[in-house]
């Protein structure tokens, strides 16, 4: 967290809530989610979205999203969705130093698409994000997905 306390961020969204500010928590992975969901349920000008970013950190390393990883995803989707303001941050990274390989890249791409099917299955927006990868890969994501 960015902030030295818990004090000093609730004071931060307080401050946004009295100037009409709305905000959004993003959890990027499995880790970050209950702390977005807990921080957008105190106050009102704090929504949250719900998705798997291509980078994921194990360890200490970091290493692409794979269909595997979004095996609970749906899980957290269900008992969220109608609370949820979007589905994200997902998006495709092809970074030569996290995806040196197509096995790789057809991975992130398999796990994107997941997200991108359960968006529309729960109509939920998106939030992307195209990192060292074509923004046409993601359209034709998009556009395979119906």
């Amino acid at each position: 967290m960015p902030f030295k306390s818990e004090q000093q961020l609730s004071s931060l969204l307080e401050q946004c809530c009295y100037a009409g500010i709305t905000i959004i928590g993003v959890g990027m992975c499995y880790d970050d989610f209950p702390e977005v969901i807990r921080i957008s349920s105190k106050l009102k000008n704090v929504g949250f979205g719900l998705g798997l970013h291509p980078i994921q950190k194990r360890v200490n390393d970091k290493v692409p999203l794979t269909l595997a990883d979004t095996l609970h995803f749906e899980e957290w989707l269900n008992k969220h969705h109608s609370s949820l303001i979007c589905l994200g941050e997902c998006g495709l990274d092809f970074s030569k130093w996290l995806c040196p390989t197509s096995v790789e890249r057809d991975q992130q791409r398999a796990a994107f698409s997941k997200q991108i099917s359960l968006s529309k299955k729960y109509d939920i927006p998106t939030m992307k994000i195209s990192s060292s990868s074509p923004a046409a890969l993601m359209l034709l994501a998009y556009s395979a997905e119906g």
